[in-house]
């Protein structure tokens, strides 16, 4: 029985993998670092229908812009990544054909922004943190911008930051003080019969 069921779990992965399509691929020619990649993040221009990837490792990302036909039509390198921040956490899009990846460092509390220009063929490296014990929560991408929500258990706050064109961040105070908060119950002890 056991060997049926592992039969048909391979047979029905087997038809997962033949089933996928690749779109495109291509080969990172800007790599010359020894170094393996950690992350790949794809964007999607919606105002344009423009798609770039970026590739990380420990020293750069790689930038490609693909055409329609997924072919690679431009390709940029970063000049000034920092080795402290290695964690890829969202993109932004704008209309001047460039595009900002953003980045954090192991412990989510210092975060980079790295503008690549294709146009221009020129990146660009903007550092930023966090107000005074504000933690990192999530990140949101909407409409071809990133925002960043932090928060404060000390002050009880919640916080959205927006990046203008040039990547300086922008906190906004989100209103909670109407929000209920649902807290477990406690719990009682559980007595025994009494007598």
């Amino acid at each position: 029985m056991i060997k049926n069921i592992f039969a048909l779990i391979l047979i029905s992965a087997s038809f997962n993998v033949h089933s996928q399509k690749g779109i495109t691929s291509f080969k990172n020619n800007l790599k010359t670092s020894s170094s393996y990649l950690k992350d790949v993040i794809p964007v999607v221009n919606k105002e344009t229908g423009d798609i770039a990837f970026f590739v990380a490792d420990a020293k750069n990302i790689y930038g490609y812009k693909i055409d329609t036909n997924f072919k690679v039509i431009d390709s940029i390198i970063s000049e000034e990544k920092s080795r402290k921040y290695k964690v890829l956490i969202g993109s932004s899009a704008s209309k001047n054909n460039s595009y900002r990846v953003f980045l954090t460092n192991k412990k989510q509390n210092k975060f980079s922004s790295m503008q690549f220009s294709f146009k221009d063929g020129t990146t660009s490296l903007k550092e930023f943190s966090l107000g005074e014990k504000e933690v990192f929560i999530q990140t949101v991408a909407s409409k071809n911008q990133f925002y960043l929500i932090s928060g404060s258990k000390f002050r009880n706050q919640l916080y959205i930051y927006s990046f203008d064109e040039d990547g300086n961040p922008k906190r906004h105070y989100v209103n909670t003080s109407n929000l209920r908060f649902i807290h477990p119950i406690p719990t009682r002890p559980v007595h025994g019969p009494t007598n």
